[in-house]
């Protein structure tokens, strides 16, 4: 009986020693499951994390940096260091001071105050964008203004607080948006100027039509020596007609800066006598007299200049004398 007792005992620690057997064995199996889990895990977020186009950066509520692909983007060597955010970007203020956050305009730092207030709230804040001024290596001996585009979540590890940061250098984006937005006020500019001009032709064109029209019907009825004279006025306001056409279709010239001046020698007094007979008739049905006084020691008075336009340009100051006196 006492043999059959033990055998039996013999039996169920065997058995008991078996099921132990199987239930370590099953428990080394998870385990090794969960550490490769684990470790795919891990292998799948280095890959993100050093892939990623940004900086990413795991930070404690000392500002101390435990993780980062800063120095795999930027072929670095990591150090034995630990670095707060600022000293890892480095951040000129704070390097300049001895420590990131020492420095007198860390205190209101966008960048800063962002993340403690996501550690107060356990929460995350939104893309900041923020001037920065940056050493450009650790020699500290340029530095390069830019602006960063920061966010960052709050995220509790190991029952520790962490807030985990993504740094984008935006600096060129911005520089292309300003460009383009400064070209746009330019095209739109130019369209407003390009519509003022084309209005402002409309009344310039006026003056020279009339001129020849009047001296035209004045042609039959005039004496010899006045249809010559008559004749020159409407040449010269054929000529300053032409010259405004001309200056409709330079418009495309201007937009393209293909536009180029002729630059002659131009007799400033035979300008003037030119402008008298184009001015005369109207004046004459305005009953108002005028005639140019000349400076007798200068029979001529040449200047180097584009002849159309400098008397388009005493045209306008005729035009807006007798429109504002007459």
């Amino acid at each position: 009986m006492v043999a059959f007792i033990l055998v039996c005992l013999v039996l169920l620690l065997g058995l008991l020693w078996g099921w132990e057997i199987r239930k370590r064995k099953s428990l080394e199996q998870e385990f090794v499951k969960k550490k490769n889990e684990v470790c795919s895990v891990k292998e799948f977020s280095d890959t993100i994390l050093y892939n990623v186009d940004a900086y990413i950066i795991l930070v404690d509520r000392n500002f101390l940096v435990e993780k980062t692909n800063y120095y795999n983007l930027n072929n670095t060597s990591e150090g034995q260091v630990l670095r707060r955010v600022g000293e890892l970007l480095r951040c000129k203020n704070g390097l300049d001071a001895g420590a990131c956050g020492s420095h007198e305009n860390c205190k209101v730092c966008p960048v800063r105050n962002s993340i403690e207030k996501c550690f107060r709230e356990k929460g995350h804040f939104s893309p900041l964008e923020t001037p920065m001024r940056l050493y450009m290596s650790e020699k500290m001996d340029n530095y390069v203004d830019c602006i960063v585009c920061v966010s960052g979540t709050y995220l509790q590890l190991d029952q520790d607080d962490k807030v985990l940061l993504t740094v984008r250098d935006v600096t060129r984006q911005k520089k292309i948006l300003d460009e383009l937005e400064e070209a746009r006020r330019n095209a739109e500019l130019a369209g407003e100027q390009k519509t003022a001009f084309l209005a402002n032709m409309s009344h310039e064109i006026r003056t020279p039509l009339n001129a020849i029209v009047g001296f035209a019907g004045l042609l039959g009825t005039a004496s010899d020596q006045d249809r010559i004279s008559y004749v020159e006025i409407i040449k010269g306001n054929t000529n300053m007609l032409l010259q405004l056409v001309n200056d409709i279709l330079d418009m495309s010239k201007i937009e393209a800066g293909t536009l180029e001046f002729i630059y002659t020698d131009v007799d400033v007094n035979q300008i003037m006598r030119e402008l008298e007979g184009i001015f005369r008739l109207r004046l004459e049905e305005a009953d108002v007299p005028v005639r140019i006084i000349f400076e007798p020691k200068l029979p001529v008075c040449f200047i180097h200049t584009e002849k159309n336009r400098i008397s388009q340009v005493i045209s306008n100051f005729l035009s807006n004398a007798f429109k504002y006196t007459v």
